[in-house]
């Protein structure tokens, strides 16, 4: 069994991943006749992940505070989080020179908007400098630029 330690929240704007950024096989030993089996990866997992879920825990209350700072000072435009929000690479606009705009997806999305009103997921990924996972979403009813994910992404890094 294999997998990566771990832990996630979701709150009001956003639903947040940290991970250990490795990949861990775990095997597991031989059964022995008389004796109670244990679920040792499951036993590992829960050991691990601990160290995720109480940072996620005791920062939690900060990220909700940043975020809200960012709406109101960034006028980032985010809504409440929507687990059931539309997917698209165009969902975000590329200001930056590290990314190319995928025209295909900016026109699926393009018809799209012009259907109906769309809410929007957008999901990235980055690493601490201890080369830790965090996996961020969000949604929008409007695209967002990659400069506006990159600044909350800086400051999301601070807690970390």
């Amino acid at each position: 069994m294999s997998g990566e330690a771990g832990a996630s929240i979701q709150s009001e704007f956003y639903h947040i991943q940290y991970s250990s950024g490795i990949s861990v096989s775990v095997a597991e030993p031989p059964q022995i006749e008389g004796v109670e089996p244990r679920d040792h990866t499951a036993d590992f997992f829960e050991s691990e992940n601990k160290f995720y879920k109480n940072k996620l825990n005791e920062i939690r209350y900060q990220l909700d505070a940043l975020f809200l700072k960012l709406i109101s000072e960034k006028k980032l435009p985010l809504i409440p989080f929507d687990l059931n929000a539309h997917y698209s690479e165009a969902a975000i606009i590329e200001d930056t020179d590290q990314f190319i705009t995928n025209q295909f997806a900016q026109k699926e999305l393009e018809k799209r908007l012009a259907v109906n009103s769309t809410i929007l997921s957008v999901a990235w990924d980055f690493t601490t400098g201890n080369f830790e996972r965090i996996e961020i979403s969000i949604t929008t009813l409007s695209q967002i630029r990659r400069s506006q994910l990159m600044q909350i992404q800086s400051e999301i890094l601070k807690f970390f």
